[in-house]
């Protein structure tokens, strides 16, 4: 068995599916985000504030700081997930403002990431000891699978302007009917907010995708 398939089969102390955090909807307040103590590998992903600043105005919505409607591990592997993404964004738009590939950029990462778990395992005394930039197992595992969203939002976004009547009405039921991200396989285990953790959810892929 791959080391994909078997991630994906993992006990419920990393896999996301069983994770409590899921199904909450976070308060602003919940971690500083100028912090190490979140386990951030700050400073080695993240962009300078002044190169913030010279950001070029057409830089992608997928790109957005805005955080997801959901706990706070799966909330620092997305931040440590798009801050990469943003870094190397930046590098590419200073020398290639008018084109910077996105899909590969996205895939990049996602290949990057993986090639890690390979390296060192989930939850092996290598991948918990030596892992650069270190932080926790589970906040790595959600890394995964935001990576793999990054690839098929940006994947969705450089196509839809192609995209057929048909294709984009089969885009919008896909859009409709998974609100959470199918790569994160959430479980939302409390049926009376369900309703408010799905427009949660809408309301932040609006801005990702720049529909607001």
């Amino acid at each position: 068995m791959s080391w994909v398939s078997s991630f994906f089969n993992r006990t419920p102390a990393t896999t996301p599916t069983e994770d409590d955090d899921w199904s909450d909807i976070s308060s602003e307040n919940e971690f500083n985000c100028a912090s190490d103590n979140n386990e951030r590998p700050r400073g080695d992903t993240s962009v300078p504030h002044d190169e913030e600043l010279r950001l070029p105005p057409n830089m992608p919505t997928l790109l957005s700081t805005d955080l997801p409607p959901c706990g706070l591990i799966p909330q620092l592997a997305y931040e440590n997930v798009n801050n990469r993404l943003r870094k190397l964004w930046l590098q590419r738009a200073t020398k290639e403002p008018v084109d910077v590939p996105l899909v590969g950029l996205c895939n990049r990462v996602r290949e990057d990431l993986e090639a890690e778990a390979e390296a060192s395992p989930i939850d092996s005394e290598l991948g918990i000891k030596a892992r650069k930039p270190w932080r926790r197992e589970n906040v790595f595992v959600y890394e995964l699978c935001w990576s793999r969203y990054f690839v098929r939002e940006s994947e969705v976004m450089e196509k839809r302007p192609k995209m057929s009547a048909k294709e984009l009405e089969q885009q919008e039921f896909l859009e409709v009917k998974y609100p959470i991200p199918r790569e994160l396989k959430i479980i939302n285990k409390n049926n009376l907010n369900t309703k408010i953790v799905i427009e949660g959810w809408k309301k932040w892929h609006h801005g990702k995708r720049g529909t607001m």
